[in-house]
């Protein structure tokens, strides 16, 4: 799946042990918890429009989701604007787990900042908690 450039996938782990805002738990009965998160990064403003028209592979759903996962979206919602709540919390959450695990694995420092589109300082506060 395609995510925000900085953002990498999430584990199945959080997302499966998380429970996700009721605005989200909705979409993501239609097209996946990894895929709802992956969205509600796409929207600053916490709105998504989902178009009644065929989406093109182009379109910014299509290239967060993919196609099959849109298509669902659209049949379930096209023509609605939905509200979608921000699962920063646990995109963060499973961020800095994949961080500390990164380091324990031996990964230099500067990578994983780089990895994770945040500073050394950043990285290494989040690592104070091992």
């Amino acid at each position: 799946m395609t995510t925000h450039a900085n953002r990498p996938e999430l584990s199945s782990s959080t997302l499966e042990s998380t429970p996700l805002p009721s605005t989200a738990q909705v979409i993501a009965n239609v097209i996946g918890r990894e895929a709802t998160i992956a969205l509600a990064g796409k929207c600053p403003y916490g709105t998504i429009y989902v178009p009644k028209a065929t989406l093109p592979f182009s379109h910014w759903i299509v290239l967060t989701i993919g196609p099959v996962l849109a298509q669902r979206l659209q049949r379930a919602f096209g023509g609605e604007q939905l509200w979608l709540a921000s699962c920063h919390r646990l995109y963060v959450q499973d961020r800095n787990r994949a961080i500390k695990e990164a380091a324990r694995h031996g990964d230099p420092i500067p990578l994983i900042a780089t990895r994770y589109g945040l500073t050394v300082r950043h990285v290494q506060g989040i690592l104070r908690d091992l």
